[in-house]
């Protein structure tokens, strides 16, 4: 009896490291294959590759993961932070306008495009394609929302009829010329950046106005101050 206790009581200390060890393992092909897709392009590397260079038996990976796509497409959701970080170093900072946030943000994300292989095909449409992983939908949003409240942060607008979808659709275009030029140059090159500011900039422009009024502006003065 004393010996069928002492193992009930190991059973959750057991049942602990095992789940321990799994989110390990897990989190070791996160970082593997991130590593891989900074070197290479997603086409260029196999399951197979992924599991040997994490040190990870192949039949313990699929536990995991039914296929390499399927572990990209996780990959970029515990990844998303990273995404949304560096979207902020373009959201957050003072603007004339709301052209210039949406210039920086173009700006930054062209950047990490090209200096960062792993970031552009995680986070942009170039090399994981919807039916893989469905939720870019859910990404565009977010970042809809997120470029939204940075407008919002610093100037005064009116509404906008289904303002998000119109918000994503900005996001859209803007990607689909980032995508456009690495599928084309392998990289964002000059042209293509300024032409998916272009592009968002135009299609916002039936929305929002040129000059918008700040949040921080202080009250103008009077005309006929109160005598007191």
């Amino acid at each position: 009896m004393a010996a069928a206790s002492e193992t009930r009581e190991l059973r959750p200390a057991t049942r602990q490291f095992t789940q321990a060890r799994g989110e390990a393992r897990r989190k070791l092909l996160f970082d593997t294959a991130l590593a891989l897709l900074r070197e290479r392009h997603v086409e260029d590397i196999t399951f197979q590759e992924i599991a040997r260079h994490a040190n990870i038996p192949l039949a313990s990976c699929y536990h995991f993961f039914p296929g390499k796509m399927e572990l990209l497409a996780a990959l970029i959701d515990h990844a998303g932070p990273w995404f949304t970080e560096v979207s902020l170093t373009a959201l957050k900072p003072r603007a004339e306008s709301w052209t210039d946030i949406l210039d920086r943000l173009v700006d930054v994300l062209a950047h990490h495009y090209n200096s960062d292989l792993a970031f552009a095909q995680l986070f942009s449409a170039w090399k994981i394609p919807r039916s893989v992983y469905p939720a870019h939908d859910a990404a565009f949003q977010e970042a809809a929302e997120r470029f939204a409240k940075a407008i919002d942060r610093q100037f005064v607008r009116s509404p906008i009829d289904n303002e998000l979808a119109v918000f994503a659709f900005a996001s859209r275009l803007i990607d689909a010329a980032l995508v456009a030029s690495l599928e084309m140059h392998g990289k964002v090159t000059t042209f293509m950046r300024e032409e998916g500011k272009r592009a968002g900039r135009s299609y916002l422009a039936n929305y929002l106005p040129p000059v918008m009024p700040r949040r921080d502006a202080a009250p103008a003065a009077s005309d006929n101050p109160a005598v007191e």
